[in-house]
């Protein structure tokens, strides 16, 4: 059976399950950033060594570098969502390091608008605000 473009517009906007990043991020070394290449997302993440929170135990997942395919369609905000709840399910936050494009800094204001991410201390970086719930 022929594919539809409705059909193939959403593949294209697929990103990675809650489940499968969580799997990913127990992988995850301390301080040292992994890249990871999923079909629409190319991502450079790091299981941060410095904490952040402070009634935390636990550090954050530092996204280091982010790039989507194709851009501006949703998919680099759909990924954070689900980033944020595999974190969480691992008692862990996000963490947005360095937006230092117009286009990422943009990005990373509709974050904080839509209550995902909460600007940090140093400029242009950013948590998420999903709760942290320990293990």
């Amino acid at each position: 059976m022929p594919t539809t473009k409705k059909q193939k517009d959403d593949h294209d906007l697929r990103v990675p399950s809650v489940s499968t990043l969580t799997k990913m991020l127990k992988t995850l070394q301390y301080g040292s950033p992994q890249e990871h290449d999923f079909d629409n997302v190319y991502v450079y993440l790091r299981h941060s060594i410095a904490q952040r929170r402070e009634d935390q135990r636990k550090f954050d997942f530092d996204i280091v570098k982010i790039k989507t395919s194709p851009t501006r369609k949703g998919i680099g905000t759909k990924f954070i969502v689900n980033l944020v709840k595999a974190a969480g399910l691992l008692g862990r936050g996000v963490f947005l390091e360095q937006t230092i494009s117009t286009h990422s800094e943009n990005w990373a204001k509709k974050l904080v608008k839509d209550g995902i991410m909460k600007p940090y201390i140093v400029e242009r970086n950013f948590l998420s605000t999903e709760p942290v719930v320990p293990m």
